[in-house]
């Protein structure tokens, strides 16, 4: 009896909290403002609505379609793409630590895959494929890391947050130290991959993120049911 109105109760919080509240049709409204504006808004590109009609129907001449279409957009929707997965990676970390300072950057994941990026680059020079391989690389050594440190017969979500505390201030002097040791434009190109940038995005490297985004999405969603019980300590 007990168990069924347990798994009531959760069947009750699953479908509230899949209902579309206010806020979310306002951050939706907002997303749309700043997707119009990113796009349409800027200094001699856009000068009336007749403008931006012929930029969606491609009858605007060539400077404006290569400016909107192929920088504006592809920067825009790796922006998108970039953001919601961020957003839901820290999500599903919070759920399964069941605390609000559960994300990637407190937990020393982040500072990892710049650790696996800065060693990339030190060795291996400014390889966009093996920034990319360093950085999955040092994120999963740096979660293993926080995985052995923080087993005692078991996990919890407060041990795990104090030792990816402690696995990020490590890494985080490793860093200093290796970017003091490394030359000066070395340092600062694994700076420039730290701190992030859209320049230079284009379609072609748009079409690779939005293809793991979509498993990575569709990974957690299938798992949004299992996602909700752990968030309720069951």
């Amino acid at each position: 009896m007990k168990n069924t109105l347990s798994h009531t109760s959760i069947k009750h919080q699953v479908s509230k909290s899949a209902m579309i509240k206010p806020s979310k049709i306002i951050l939706l409204l907002l997303t749309l403002l700043l997707v119009f504006a990113t796009l349409f808004i800027g200094d001699h590109l856009v000068k009336s609505q007749q403008d931006i009609w012929l930029l969606l129907t491609g009858e605007a001449d060539r400077y404006q379609s290569i400016v909107v279409w192929q920088w504006r957009a592809s920067r825009l929707f790796a922006a998108l793409i970039i953001g919601a997965g961020t957003g839901i990676s820290g999500a599903v970390f919070q759920s399964l630590v069941r605390n609000p300072l559960g994300s990637p950057d407190i937990t020393g994941f982040n500072v990892g895959a710049f650790t696996g990026v800065l060693i990339s680059i030190a060795f291996f020079g400014n390889l966009y494929w093996m920034s990319v391989l360093g950085a999955i690389l040092g994120g999963l050594f740096s979660a293993i890391l926080v995985y052995i440190f923080a087993y005692r017969d078991g996990h919890s979500g407060f041990r795990l947050i104090i030792v990816g505390i402690a696995i990020s201030a490590t890494l985080t002097a490793f860093n200093q130290w290796l970017s003091l040791t490394v030359s000066l434009e070395t340092a600062m190109t694994a700076a420039l991959w730290s701190a992030g940038t859209l320049n230079g995005m284009t379609w072609d490297s748009c079409v690779a993120r939005s293809g793991l985004n979509q498993c990575f999405y569709g990974l957690c969603f299938s798992h949004e049911h299992t996602n909700e019980i752990t968030r309720n300590g069951r």
